[in-house]
């Protein structure tokens, strides 16, 4: 089969190199906003920005591109605001520092304030490059983005981010019992019907989501380079044979109508490498991951130019900050100040400046 996808990856990464910036489309500056143009693809922007077709999935997650795209970042639409990333920043070994000091915050946010002030506590888990983990620099980008979205409000408050790496604690256990006041990353389900989802997926509606994400995950479906007949639609994978490891939710695939064991065959392993076994070895046609975990298993496995993820089907999926619902004081009054941070640190820069460090890093680990 690796011959096969050889033939195909070879002639697809020829393609790739040799997309050219269409004329009509006007210079874009990294970090400012770009109209599409005719002739424009994620790939040739990304060419243009990074030198690199390949990092069309990262023009497409910046910010609320995929929002603004849709699920199918093949198809863009002429006259759509996008956001450009940051130039890429080479070099770089340290985490970025925040725009505004530890001594003018004081400042500005303890004017008036007088008697005692409770420490925020937060909880996150470990193993989710390039979000979480203790190992990674600065603790990993979405803990970057939390304590600096909490240091651009206007809370008086310490805030402590603490790592638990038993994830499902943080729902069942920390948090409803106010061990912890807020829980991060998380994604949001559809709690419209609470029935469908399954009993992890069902337990986050009992929660308050931030209303500005930390950042917005692709869900990728990787393939072998060699499929003919790569899916246009959602509707295309109903029949498909698809592989998450056991433990992942499934409510995003649900979503757009692809249901476990009634129209897809869906194969849970216990982990992200034995999926993209299964797809080396023919047992299954795509891997429903996101994109970072994902491309690091086609890195460990050795399948680089085989696979990769289908370009017309992408499910965006907001990473958020939670707060239980029974605490009032972390609903009403710390969430919108969060809020307002993380508007902050975006109309800043800061936001900007940590996910392209971590990004980088990203790539760097993966062609390591």
């Amino acid at each position: 089969m690796r011959n096969a996808w050889f033939a195909m990856g070879f002639v697809a990464m020829g393609f790739s190199a040799m997309i050219a910036a269409p004329p009509e489309a006007s210079a874009q500056t990294c970090g400012s906003s770009y109209s599409i143009q005719r002739g424009d693809t994620l790939s040739s922007i990304a060419l243009r920005i990074f030198n690199d077709a390949s990092r069309w999935g990262q023009v497409y997650e910046h910010r609320d591109n995929a929002l603004r795209i849709g699920s199918n970042p093949n198809n863009l639409i002429v006259g759509t605001s996008i956001d450009v990333p940051p130039c890429p920043v080479g070099g770089v070994t340290t985490a970025p520092q925040p725009r505004e000091t530890a001594a003018q915050r004081q400042q500005r946010v303890q004017q008036g304030v007088t008697g005692y002030v409770p420490l925020i506590e937060v909880v996150t888990g470990g193993d989710y490059a390039p979000f979480t983990d203790e190992n990674l620099v600065g603790r990993g980008m979405a803990t970057q983005i939390v304590e600096a979205a909490f240091a651009a409000s206007d809370l008086p408050n310490p805030v402590k981010v603490e790592f638990v790496n038993d994830w499902s604690s943080h729902l069942t256990k920390l948090v409803p019992n106010n061990k912890y006041d807020f829980t991060f990353p998380w994604f949001k389900p559809d709690c419209s019907d609470p029935a469908s989802l399954g009993e992890s997926d069902r337990i986050r509606c009992d929660y308050e989501f931030s209303e500005q994400p930390i950042y917005i995950v692709t869900i990728n479906f990787f393939g072998s380079i060699s499929d003919p007949n790569p899916p246009q639609a959602y509707s295309d994978l109903i029949g498909r044979r698809l592989c998450r490891p056991a433990g992942y939710f499934v409510f995003d695939l649900i979503g757009v109508g692809l249901v476990p064991d009634q129209n897809i065959t869906l194969e849970r392993p216990q982990g992200v490498g034995e999926c993209f076994s299964l797809l080396e070895r023919g047992m299954v046609d795509y891997v429903a991951i996101n994109r970072f975990t994902g491309e690091k298993a086609v890195v460990d496995a050795g399948l680089s130019g085989f696979v990769e993820p289908v370009k017309t089907l992408v499910t965006p999926l907001p990473l958020h900050l939670l707060a239980h619902q029974d605490n009032a004081e972390a609903v009403f009054n710390w969430m919108p100040e969060f809020n307002k941070g993380m508007q902050r640190i975006k109309e800043s820069g800061e936001w900007d400046d940590i996910v392209g460090f971590h990004l980088e890093l990203q790539r760097s680990a993966l062609k390591n």
